[in-house]
């Protein structure tokens, strides 16, 4: 069975995202790096070999790291000039250059491990901003919503209570009007029977005087009608609108 073949894009993105390796692979470009500052010696200037390496481990790595990793390169570059001439190894000039190399390069770093960092502290907070903003959203939305669904509940009950008035309005109303209607009527009845009487009697005009106190009982039970049924009519009365 063939093996599978592996690209370059493949292991260098394997590199990167594992820390281990990705030491590793650092501490092996730093040995290269001192080994070609031992093979130019003082003729080619080494530092930038360190600092293309340091530069590319901070954006991957935090600060104590990238500081680790300066003190090995100054080491290692320290190494290499020792190697390239043992005889500077009793003066004091290669090591303080040593020092200043430490210097520069936990400078470079280190600043640019805090701000890859610092960027990376933003990009998360833009995201953890973002998504409370939608989550605001989302809450707002459905705040909005029930209050639409409280509206319409209270419309409806409104409504409810609005019916539930006009029949308990309409059932005494009811109620009221069979008093007048059954007086009405018994008075009607005895109305009619006086008239008849009236066309038969000796004296007609003792009959209609009879009659004229329940025509005023009657016109008193018409008007408490009247008024029920006006009270009836004012519960559907439509509001008025001003006029334009």
């Amino acid at each position: 069975m063939p093996l599978p073949t592996v690209t370059s894009e493949t292991s260098d993105t394997h590199i990167l995202r594992s820390p281990g390796a990705r030491r590793i692979a650092a501490a092996a470009y730093l040995l290269a790096a001192g080994g070609l500052d031992y093979v130019t010696g003082p003729m080619v200037a080494s530092a930038p070999f360190y600092i293309f390496i340091l530069v590319a481990l901070a954006f991957y790595e935090s600060v104590a790291v990238c500081l680790a990793y300066s003190f090995l390169a100054a080491g290692i570059s320290l190494a290499s000039d020792l190697l390239w001439d043992p005889t500077k190894a009793v003066l004091v000039y290669p090591y303080w250059a040593a020092c200043a190399r430490l210097i520069g390069f936990a400078l470079i770093s280190g600043a640019l491990a805090l701000l890859v960092q610092e960027r990376k502290r933003l990009r998360e907070s833009e995201r953890a901003l973002l998504e409370k903003t939608q989550e605001l959203q989302a809450k707002h939305r459905r705040m909005e919503e029930t209050l639409r669904e409280i509206m319409r509940l209270q419309e409806n009950l409104v409504a409810r209570d609005r019916q539930a008035a006009v029949g308990d309005t309409i059932y005494a109303a009811t109620y009221e009007l069979e008093q007048p209607l059954a007086s009405a009527s018994v008075y009607i009845e005895e109305a009619t029977r006086l008239i008849e009487r009236a066309s038969t009697a000796d004296n007609p005009q003792l009959v209609l005087d009879q009659i004229q106190p329940l025509l005023g009982k009657l016109e008193n039970r018409i008007r408490n009608i009247e008024r029920i049924l006006r009270e009836i009519r004012g519960l559907h009365k439509p509001s008025q609108r001003p006029q334009l």
